[in-house]
């Protein structure tokens, strides 16, 4: 018992760090391991006449809807026969998307091109070389189905059901938030309190910032999950330190794939939602107050320099008026 519960110490031990991160998923083979350095806040003083409060704040917004964007390319023959083909494949795929209770504006069909297609054919000439001329052999339609839902799982199935028709080119996917007001008015009365409380702070430490002269600037912004995707391949490959140098290696194409990733929340001050599981559409905003000292200080002083006024009086000599 106790040799094993050595050799598991030395196992423990010669493990590559990589191995005891299990929750950190396959993104970390994109990485090389660094050991993680813990960084302390530090405050600083940039100048004797200002300070600043500067207050970040982000929240997360799922969205009220969706609209997902598919395209399709039909081909034929004749105008009329890529029409005809075109047009029975949008009627079974609304006929589908009827019975998820999509219907009317929530489908749009979004007209993009309609093009001759050309082939090269040779043509033969007497005491001439071969010449290829092109001539036309068809039509190109090509057309985007624009669909709204509002529940994300039903995602799939109006996947399915544009597969069925052979649509299979998902373009992409909007997040329609309808109350946008909101969600920034929300952000600012957050910010606005902070920015009191640090005032309050201040005011502990023998500093009352509210009588203090300043400028005020703020900033916000949007960030939608199409925005938000990385891309990352994660295999492991063999060493071939030990294989004879005469050998042919082969590699195979290795699988590609992306993920969501939004803000982090490092630096902000403020998070709204914090705890999310599909993607969200996140909206940011930043307050910045500058208060300035020594303005206040040179004020201060020069209202308290004592004025003295003099008036001629009848003798012609100057007298010392007495404003107490």
């Amino acid at each position: 018992m106790k040799n094993t519960l050595l050799l598991f110490s030395i196992l423990l031990f010669i493990l590559p760090p990589s191995m005891y991160a299990q929750n950190s998923g396959n993104i970390n083979y994109a990485k090389s391991f660094q050991t993680q350095r813990t960084e302390t806040p530090k405050a600083t003083i940039p100048s004797y006449s200002e300070i600043e409060i500067d207050v970040k704040a982000l929240m997360n917004v799922e969205a009220d809807s969706y609209v997902a964007i598919f395209s399709l390319i039909q081909m034929g023959e004749t105008i009329s026969n890529v029409d005809t083909l075109m047009n029975e494949r949008i009627q079974s795929i609304e006929a589908g998307l009827q019975k998820l209770q999509i219907r009317g504006k929530s489908f749009h069909i979004d007209m993009v091109s309609l093009v001759p297609m050309y082939a090269y054919e040779m043509e033969k000439r007497i005491f001439s070389k071969r010449t290829y001329i092109e001539e036309p052999k068809g039509f190109e339609l090509k057309k985007n189905l624009h669909i709204r839902y509002k529940n994300p799982k039903g995602l799939s199935d109006i996947i399915s059901i544009c597969a069925q028709n052979e649509v299979y080119d998902l373009v992409k996917v909007d997040y329609v938030v309808k109350d946008v007001e909101a969600a920034l008015d929300t952000l600012q009365q957050k910010a606005v309190a902070l920015v009191k409380k640090k005032e309050r702070v201040h005011r502990e430490l023998g500093l009352d910032l509210t009588s203090k002269e300043r400028i005020i600037a703020e900033s916000n912004g949007v960030f939608y999950p199409t925005e938000r995707y990385n891309q990352y391949t994660a295999f492991s490959s063999s060493s071939l330190d030990k294989v004879k140098k005469n050998v042919v290696v082969t590699d195979i194409q290795k699988s590609t794939t992306q993920y969501y990733q939004p803000i982090g929340y490092k630096g902000y001050d403020i998070v709204v939602h914090p705890e999310i599981v599909e993607p969200v559409v996140q909206y940011t905003y930043n307050l910045k107050v500058k208060y300035f000292l020594k303005k206040e200080e040179e004020l201060k002083k020069a209202q308290e320099v004592k004025k003295e006024v003099y008036f001629l009086n009848s003798n012609g000599t100057l007298q010392k008026l007495n404003l107490d």
